[in-house]
């Protein structure tokens, strides 16, 4: 079960659902905020353990062998994590149409990624596209040019995120999946990734000044990366930057 668990990646899962909440704060709609959380938090994992199945032989020469070993129940997981989704989905767009539109962009999203994997620059853009795509809720039902500068922040730090987390795994993706460090190289992908994390810091706090300490560290990771310092410090950075932010914004609002 503890496999299953960890499958999910909990941790961004609930930072998901939390930059979903903020995203209803700062837009003074909370009433409306439950249903498309929750459907939030589940498509965030649903998505996490549909790589982890799709990937499960590529992963393999990682050392991460669970879902190729028990592919069945797996999928199993798998197909019921998606039927749960789709239903919630589903009832969104009974509830509110704008969001139900939402949600089903989102589904296909998820379902699509894998099979864009030797596309350039595709992947990594639906994942921050996708990602973002939470603090949209609010916008579908009212004019709240706020969360729009929300949801282009969080776009642009997660493909930049999205960059490192390729870095990780450059020795693995050639000839398997289209990435930027496979293409030109970690230095130089460390380097863009470096500035989509400065614009990203740049227009949170634009956003709100509540954002600083956070920012803070977005800019210190940002640096560790433009001058070709250790990419996994910089992530980490990053996580916490954002908790911070997030966290900020839901107490204090702008």
């Amino acid at each position: 079960m503890t496999n299953y668990i960890l499958a999910l990646r909990l941790p961004i899962v609930v930072l998901a659902g939390l930059l979903c909440l903020v995203s209803f704060k700062l837009s003074q709609m909370q009433y409306f905020a439950l249903l498309p959380t929750i459907f939030t938090i589940f498509l965030a994992g649903t998505c996490m353990v549909q790589n982890d199945w799709r990937d499960r032989k590529q992963d393999a020469l990682k050392e991460k062998c669970f879902a190729l070993r028990n592919e069945l129940p797996f999928l199993v997981f798998l197909l019921i994590l998606w039927s749960t989704t789709i239903a919630l989905a589903a009832i969104l767009m009974q509830e509110q149409t704008e969001f139900g539109w939402l949600a089903v962009a989102g589904v296909s999203s998820g379902l699509i990624y894998s099979e864009t994997r030797k596309i350039p620059m595709i992947p990594a853009l639906l994942v921050a596209l996708t990602s973002a795509s939470p603090t949209l809720f609010p916008a579908t039902v009212s004019h709240s040019p706020i969360v729009l500068l929300l949801f282009l922040s969080t776009a642009l730090l997660i493909f930049g995120r999205e960059i490192l987390k390729d870095v990780d795994d450059v020795e693995y993706d050639s000839g398997y999946k289209w990435t930027l460090p496979v293409a030109i190289g970690s230095k130089q992908a460390k380097v863009i990734a470096g500035a989509f994390i400065l614009m990203a810091s740049a227009t949170s706090l634009v956003l709100s000044l509540r954002t600083s300490l956070g920012v803070a560290l977005l800019i210190i990771s940002a640096i560790y990366l433009m001058t070709n310092r250790n990419h996994k410090t910089a992530k980490k950075l990053v996580d916490a930057g954002v908790v911070l932010s997030l966290m900020s914004l839901l107490v204090f609002g702008t």
